[in-house]
C-alpha cells in the first residue's frame, strides 16, 4: 500500500501542471482561429507575455487584470480589438519607451505607429483597424524577441 502512495504522488503533483498546459493550449488555439481578436484573448496574450499573469490564469482574468493595470475602460471581454489599442496595450505592459509623439500623448494611435515604424506590424498600420488572431501572436513574438536581443 505504500508503495502505491509513493509512486502516485509524483503523477499527482503533475496533474496541475499539465491542466496548465492544456488551458494555454486551448486558448492559443481560440486566438488561431479569431478573425478579430477578442479583448480577453489580447489581455491575456499580453499580461502573459509581460509576467504579469501566469498562463494558467482564465483569459476573462486577465481582462480585470489589464483594466486595472492599464487604466483601460473595459471592454466587452468578447469585443475585437483593434490594433492601436493591441499595440498600446503591448508598449505599455512591456515597458517600451516609443517615440517622441508616443513620449508626449501615449496611446493607441501612436503605439500602433511605433510598432509598425519598428517593424512588427504587418498589412496597412492602421491604428483602427481590427487585429487577427494569428497576426496578434507574430506581432507579439516579435515584439518579445526583439526586446530580448535588446537585453
Amino acid at each position: 500500500m505504500r508503495i502505491r502512495a509513493v509512486l502516485l504522488f509524483p503523477l499527482l503533483m503533475l496533474l496541475p501542471v499539465s491542466m496548465a498546459f492544456t488551458q494555454s493550449n486551448d486558448v492559443i488555439d481560440e486566438i488561431l482561429d479569431e478573425a478579430g481578436l477578442s479583448y480577453r484573448n489580447a489581455a491575456y496574450l499580453v499580461l502573459t507575455a509581460s509576467g504579469a499573469v501566469d498562463e494558467s490564469v482564465a483569459p476573462e482574468r486577465a481582462v480585470t487584470d489589464a483594466a486595472a493595470a492599464w487604466g483601460f475602460e473595459e471592454k466587452g471581454a468578447g469585443e475585437p480589438v483593434t490594433l492601436g489599442e493591441f499595440s498600446y496595450m503591448i508598449m505599455t505592459s512591456l515597458g517600451l519607451s516609443g517615440g517622441i509623439m508616443y513620449r508626449i500623448m501615449p496611446g493607441p494611435r501612436y503605439a500602433a505607429r511605433e510598432l509598425a515604424f519598428l517593424g512588427f506590424v504587418t498589412g496597412r498600420a492602421s491604428p483602427r483597424r481590427i487585429v487577427a488572431g494569428d497576426e496578434a501572436l507574430g506581432m507579439l513574438g516579435k515584439v518579445v524577441e526583439w526586446k530580448e536581443a535588446a537585453k
